[in-house]
């Protein structure tokens, strides 16, 4: 047997055992490619960090699938939305939160609620200045999510959150460990043991085994579908919800399932009860203004005074007709026989009109019984046409203010639904703090039970057992955590094509991409990736840190000639306040034109986050009359006069900075400020775009 065949056989017998182990691998594994007759592990150097974002640039231009998001943020399409602030007052547009101990701001539930109201193919672009709770609002974002599929017993959301470097990634992930709260009570934590966060970070492939010793990876998924983790964790979630539930005795998954989604129905209705209270209540409150004014008991009692005159008047008139009729029937016949004669015809009237009496004005000038009648006839019809509007009208009023009656006792009897609270503000916060947190609660448990179920049906390859895997693993953990470099190459499968595996996009498969720091992601870095999703809620701050580009201008200007964007050099400030430069744009550029919902005119497009608690207020004050145009609410409070802080103002340093290797130093520089912090140690720093630094 020649060198050559042996080489074969043993690369047969190789395969062979490579299938039993894994049959058809690295199909759908994209760190390892076949080569010749072997394989390759994938590098990860710069050129590979970028391949997954060209990859499926090039199958976009190549097959052109349909992808409503991506259209609508390389071109944008709609005007601004009509902004109906009935959807921020509706308590069951939001109905998870992440914590019982700090409510969202009302901006904070702006941007939920508009989220909630937003269709496939929308962009909602967040303005999140430094401090005002950008983190927050992802959390609640994807509490809300996960408890709303929950109730309608859906698959859940698939959910990611990228950005464009590691330290963004991992502050994501990071709040994904510690910034949900566990609660108190049977309810309280996870019911599977060994899962701790709410996030699942997608690692490039060389940063797995470091990102698996601090975060829940993939590999930490697959260690979980296993037939002995799952049994252990049936066990002990049956143990929590037994004791959650005390019937039935033997609960099993099924009816545990079914007995928190009732409580998670229960718990909703009462948002529901209270959006249909406070509805008939502004609708009562708008029809009592629009009809009565400002202060309709006053209107009311003038509509009674306005009836009972109106009916004073009809009276005197049927009094008078009756005065009239009976005056008439009283005359001689002798007189009606002659009545031809004009003296008797001026008699009969004088005596008619004394008949009436003052009962009717106006009838001086009267000199036939004709006239007579005629003016009493036409001036009753009016009088009780008079009448009748005046008793409709004031039917109404009392009609309107038994309405308002009624619907204010009820909008305070949903009101205690939620501690009975008189102010919205503090009625939001109940529900934030009790329900919605509560039904957070629930709705992590409701999943674990459904993922416990889902192992059953576990499957390994292709597209139609890649997708049952996504939502399986978004039962264990709601939000999926990426680098925008990594992240195409984790939403693929492959399908056999002809005598070949293709690899294949899940395109507008992601139900909501969260783009966070948007503000440093460049354009062309972020962009392919809207095409793998439904929706996104873009996040970010234009006033802060650009993005870096490698590319000079006069190279970003001839690739946008060469893709027909741009005609001459002279258009090119209008590509770059779209956001398409590559050398002035950013992703939060492209969002803010693609948002339909910009309710702040003088503000760059899109919702804004206005409610800053980080710093003191002197220190934000700096950035808020620079950049923000004094929009921002600082609410840290001012400075104590001990705190130790800089003055708003620069230290000028002499010095030269000396060259040492491929870097510069300024050792005078670095002692002064050395000197400073030892100096200040005993104090908490804080920068107007940094967390708190202990020293």
């Amino acid at each position: 047997m020649s060198g050559a065949d042996s080489w074969e056989n043993y690369l047969g017998h190789c395969r062979k055992m490579v299938d039993v182990v894994s049959q058809g691998w690295p199909r759908g594994d994209l760190d390892y490619q076949p080569i010749g007759s072997g394989f390759l592990e994938l590098s990860d150097d710069a050129n590979a960090t970028v391949r997954g974002i060209l990859d499926l640039y090039d199958k976009l231009l190549a097959e052109q699938p349909d992808t409503p998001l991506l259209k609508q943020v390389a071109d944008p399409a709609g005007a601004a939305a009509y902004l109906d602030h009935r959807i921020e007052q509706e308590f069951s547009r939001r109905l998870g939160h992440s914590n019982p101990n700090f409510p969202l701001a009302q901006q904070q539930r702006q941007v939920l609620a508009w989220l909630d109201a937003s269709e496939p193919g929308e962009v909602i672009a967040v303005n999140g200045p430094p401090g005002t709770g950008k983190t927050t609002v992802l959390l609640s974002a994807v509490a809300g999510l996960w408890v709303r599929a929950a109730l309608r017993g859906e698959d859940p959301p698939v959910i990611v959150a990228a950005s464009s470097n590691n330290q963004a990634v991992t502050n994501i992930i990071d709040a994904f460990g510690k910034d949900f709260d566990r609660g108190v009570g049977p309810f309280a934590g996870r019911w599977l043991p060994d899962v701790e966060s709410f996030g699942m970070f997608l690692a490039s492939h060389s940063r797995r085994l470091e990102a698996a010793r601090r975060y829940q990876t993939e590999d930490f998924q697959a260690e979980r579908e296993t037939v002995a983790y799952v049994e252990r964790a049936k066990t002990i979630y049956l143990e929590a919800a037994r004791t959650a539930f005390p019937e039935p005795d033997n609960p099993n998954l099924g009816s545990v399932i079914a007995a928190l989604q009732k409580r998670m129905v229960s718990a909703v209705e009462k948002l529901v009860q209270v959006d249909r209270a406070n509805s008939a209540y502004r609708g009562a409150a708008s029809a009592l203004e629009t009809s009565l004014g400002s202060d309709p008991e006053a209107t009311e009692a003038f509509r009674v005074e306005e009836a009972a005159m109106r009916a004073a008047a009809a009276e005197k008139l049927r009094a008078a007709r009756t005065a009239l009729d009976r005056h008439l029937a009283a005359e001689s016949s002798l007189t009606t026989v002659v009545g031809f004669l004009t003296s008797v015809k001026e008699k009969r009237a004088a005596r008619a009109r004394l008949a009436i009496g003052d009962l009717v004005s106006e009838l001086e000038n009267a000199r036939r019984v004709s006239e007579i009648e005629d003016t009493i006839r036409f001036d009753l019809r009016a009088a009780e046409k008079a009448l009748q509007s005046a008793e409709l009208s004031l039917a109404s009023a009392r009609a309107l203010r038994l309405d308002f009656d009624e619907a204010d006792k009820n909008w305070a009897k949903a009101r205690e639904l939620l501690g009975g609270a008189d102010d919205a503000t503090e009625l939001e916060r109940q529900a934030d703090l009790d329900v919605r947190f509560s039904l957070f609660l629930l709705a992590t448990h409701y999943w674990e039970g459904r993922w416990l179920l889902a192992m059953e049906a576990k499957g390994k390859n292709g597209k139609a057992t890649v997708i049952p895997r996504w939502h399986r693993r978004m039962m264990l953990t709601p939000c999926a955590v990426a680098t925008f470099a990594s992240l195409p190459g984790k939403m693929t499968y492959t399908r056999r094509d002809g005598g070949k595996w293709a690899t294949e996009y899940l395109f507008s498969f992601i139900d909501l991409l969260i783009v966070d720091e948007a503000g440093q992601v460049l354009p062309e870095v972020s962009g392919a990736s809207f095409s793998l999703a439904k929706r996104a809620l873009v996040i970010g701050d234009t006033q802060q840190i650009e993005p870096i580009s490698s590319i000079p201008r006069p190279v970003d200007v001839s690739n946008l000639r060469h893709s027909g964007l741009l005609s001459s050099e002279a258009g090119i400030e209008t590509l770059v306040d779209r956001g398409i430069s590559s050398t002035n744009g950013s992703a939060m550029r492209l969002a803010q034109q693609a948002c339909r919902v910009s309710p702040y005119p003088d503000l760059e497009k899109g919702l804004y986050l206005f409610e800053h608690r980080r710093c003191y207020d002197e220190i934000i004050s700096f950035s808020n009359a620079l950049c923000y145009k004094g929009k921002l609410r600082p609410l840290r409070g001012k400075a104590p006069a001990d705190a130790g802080l800089p003055a708003l103002g620069y230290l000028h340093i002499d010095g030269r900075a000396l060259t040492s290797g491929s870097s510069r130093s300024n050792p005078l520089e670095a002692q002064t400020i050395a000197a400073w912090l030892d100096a200040t140690s005993a104090h908490t720093v804080r920068s107007p775009t940094a967390r708190n630094v202990d020293l």
